[in-house]
């Protein structure tokens, strides 16, 4: 499981990952507990499913103005 932990925009953050398909990786919401957002991947990978979130989330247009971090659960 990914954890996105992020102060401000959290709607924003989940209707960009929530089915977010690249290679063999689909990100799916779980909840929301405090500022911290759950995805589920189907990919074992973690490390290089949170790399593929960090890099959709710094590359859309709040991306650079955002902080969040990205970690595994």
């Amino acid at each position: 499981m990914i954890v996105i932990a992020s102060p401000l925009k959290r709607d924003f953050m989940i209707d960009l990952v929530d089915g977010y398909k690249i290679d063999d990786f689909e990100f799916k919401y779980v909840k929301s507990e405090g500022m911290n957002l759950y995805f589920e991947c189907t990919n074992p990978d973690i490390e290089k499913a949170i790399r593929h979130v960090k890099d959709r989330v710094k590359g859309s247009e709040l991306g650079r103005t955002l902080y969040f971090t990205v970690t595994q659960k």
